[in-house]
């Protein structure tokens, strides 16, 4: 039962990462969506969508590392936990960081 419960957020998360990547969703990146028509006419919409919708499949692959883990028995969760977090919150920061300063996402 807890496989299951470990197991909703990261499937939640690359479901939302293939719905942005699609750029079916795009109004649902932050940022973005309450931007006035002058900033978002600056922006590579498709560029932001693709960049967000990996970023997203990514962290839902970082967390499906513990319910896997559990499933197989491998190791200790609490030490596991804290690294795959740990892991999620650089990978996170680094993202952001990546789509506010890249050129890619310019016009």
């Amino acid at each position: 039962m807890e496989i299951i419960i470990l197991s909703i957020t990261p499937i939640f998360l690359i479901i939302l990462g293939i719905v942005i990547r699609t750029g079916k969703a795009n109004f649902l990146i932050a940022g973005y969506n309450t931007a006035s028509k002058e900033e978002k006419e600056k922006i590579n919409e498709k560029e932001l969508a693709k960049s967000m919708g990996n970023l997203l499949l990514i962290l839902g692959g970082i967390q499906f590392i513990l319910p896997i883990s559990q499933a197989l028995k491998l190791g200790d969760m609490n030490i596991l936990g804290v690294y795959v977090n740990v892991l999620f919150i650089f990978v996170t920061i680094g993202g952001v960081i990546y789509m506010n300063t890249a050129k890619k996402f310019k016009r």
